[in-house]
């Protein structure tokens, strides 16, 4: 599958190449090479994927336990908003347990590990978000900024995009809702996009 035949190589590669002091810019091996920097796969950047330089070889087993830190974080990170949304732990833990271990998380995005690493971060983006919203923050905005910054990092851009569209309807929600003021929601709506930028 494409996690064998695929993901694996290529995250084999840039640690290899961090381990080695080198950015992973160039992968030479497919026909006459191609730019990993520019290739998403690769997830040359990925800040999360900087633990596997620690392997001298990166073993097989070392992505299947990631995979499986991604759907712990998608958990708590749900746990998080949900709590921040109603103030109940229970329901948060519900809402935890239910979005990491749901079809969408548990399925294709297991396969294509760069969908789960992107996933992960609307839960902490949206906790983030509220949580600075709420307290009209400007500085936890900029934190949930860094979370969706890390998303686009993770490489699957598609999935990224849904998150953006579900981010501006839900800040644009809030503003309305919460009755924020034109002058802090369109900060925070800077905010949030130049941090994630």
């Amino acid at each position: 599958g494409d996690l064998q035949e695929q993901h694996f190589p290529m995250r084999a590669y840039v640690a290899g190449e961090y381990r080695a002091g080198r950015l992973p810019i160039w992968a030479p091996w497919t026909l006459s090479g191609e730019p990993s920097a520019a290739n998403s796969i690769f997830a040359a950047f990925y800040p999360l994927g900087l633990w596997e330089v620690v392997f001298p070889t990166l073993p097989y087993l070392a992505l299947e336990l990631e995979i499986v830190a991604y759907l712990a974080f998608a958990g708590v990170f749900t746990h998080l908003y949900v709590r921040e949304l109603t103030g109940s732990t229970s329901a948060g833990m519900l809402s935890g347990v239910t979005f990491s271990l749901c079809g969408f998380l548990t399925s294709y995005p297991m396969l294509q590990m760069i969908i789960l690493q992107v996933a992960v971060w609307l839960p902490a983006g949206l906790w983030l978000l509220e949580r600075g919203l709420r307290r009209r923050s400007l500085l936890v905005v900029a934190l949930a900024g860094v979370a969706y910054g890390c998303g686009v990092l993770g490489g699957h851009f598609q999935t990224y995009l849904y998150m953006v569209y579900l981010t501006a309807a839900y800040l644009l929600f809030r503003a309305v809702q919460g009755r924020l003021g034109l002058r802090f929601t369109l900060a925070a709506m800077g905010t949030l996009g130049l941090v994630a930028v």
